[in-house]
């Protein structure tokens, strides 16, 4: 659809959302206000908004069968255009996140039980050669029952099978969790990954699985998932304002690689130990003043640095003109001890593993 339409549609709506018919092109304004707008046009039939609620019993109630019925037929002509004040849903409004920053937030793989006869494939992780525990092909969008979730490639002959997680009371014996596998983003088993090896020097995938298979026969809670997961996750996911962030790709950051490009210094004189600060102006009253640290050597000015925070850093830096300079190097050490989640700053080999950098919809 002509870009120039899109915007026609949602300047006609005052900032909400449009139904665009995808056959001809034509908008249908879902207006949220009617402030300078022409008279809206009469139809011969009944249009229903497209925010109207997913849930069956509520709809039949609100709007009878045969008017749900009818809308969710036709709703696959109409796609839906969210406004920036867009309130739906039933999805992430595109002012608020990209599809970019989204990639792969639904796609699913799982880790199965192996069988007796399990035998390795040239594809598998080193990690599943110990493990008792291997992992599945890719899939899209996990079922809302976990039922029948279809994989690919085909791995060790699983081309279907369940996926439970921590929230499920009813796979309570050994044979129900050995047939239910343990689902989870690439993306995320990427990080798991990553603070496994720092941890275990491998990565612990039974640990994991024992730790579904705990929370779901006992009362013991996988982690605290906070006050948004916790509003978000019904039995289909509540797209809430503001939750964006939860379906960021942690690992495929859109605009990381140039932030951290554009902080390179290629400059042939560049010295990591020269001072990360400018020279600042010292009052004749403060050149004056008994400073005990101004007796210090270098060394032992940066000896004490190596005990402190960035914002115990700053603050001394205030107090005294003996921390005024500062080695480049220093900020290495903060980073990696306060910002332990940019993991290139410590890994030698920041690939991420096969799956994770694979297009679901292309296998």
């Amino acid at each position: 659809m002509p870009p120039g339409l899109i915007r026609r549609a949602l300047e006609m709506s005052g900032g909400g959302c449009a139904a665009v018919n995808r056959s001809h092109s034509l908008p249908v304004t879902l207006g949220t206000s009617t402030v300078n707008l022409p008279a809206p046009p009469q139809f011969d039939t009944e249009f229903l908004p497209l925010s109207i609620p997913y849930k069956i019993d509520q709809d039949y109630e609100d709007y009878g069968r045969e008017a749900v019925d009818k809308v969710k037929l036709g709703r696959e002509a109409y796609e839906h255009i969210a406004g920036p004040s867009c309130r739906q849903l039933d999805g992430y409004n595109g002012y608020n996140i990209s599809v970019e920053e989204m990639l792969d937030c639904t796609t699913v793989q799982c880790s199965y039980a192996k069988p007796e006869n399990w035998i390795p494939n040239a594809e598998d992780m080193y990690f599943e050669v110990d493990s008792k525990y291997y992992l599945s092909g890719l899939s899209d969008h996990s079922s809302s029952g976990g039922w029948k979730q279809t994989f690919a490639p085909i791995l060790h002959g699983t081309v279907q099978g369940s996926i439970d997680n921590d929230n499920n009371p009813w796979i309570d014996s050994e044979e129900l969790q050995r047939e239910s596998g343990v689902a989870f983003h690439p993306a995320c088993f990427e990080l798991y990954r990553i603070v496994s090896e720092d941890t275990f020097r491998t990565v612990n995938v039974d640990g994991l699985v024992q730790l579904r298979n705990n929370c779901c026969t006992s009362n013991k809670i996988f982690c605290e998932w906070g006050d948004d997961v916790d509003c978000c996750k019904e039995q289909c996911w509540q797209h809430f304002p503001d939750s964006e962030y939860l379906v960021a790709n942690p690992i495929f950051i859109p605009g990381f690689r140039d932030i951290c490009e554009n902080a390179l210094q290629i400059d042939k004189d560049f010295d990591v130990q020269r001072s990360a600060f400018s020279q600042r102006g010292w009052h004749r009253k403060q050149l004056g003043s008994a400073d005990p640290f101004l007796r210090l050597p270098t060394e032992l000015v940066q000896n004490v640095v190596s005990y402190l925070n960035s914002r115990e850093i700053a603050s001394i830096r205030l107090a005294s003109h003996a921390f005024e300079h500062l080695p480049i190097s220093l900020w290495h050490r903060l980073i990696l001890a306060e910002m332990p989640f940019i993991y290139e700053a410590r890994c030698k080999d920041v690939t991420p593993y096969a799956w994770a950098s694979q297009d679901v919809n292309m296998l």
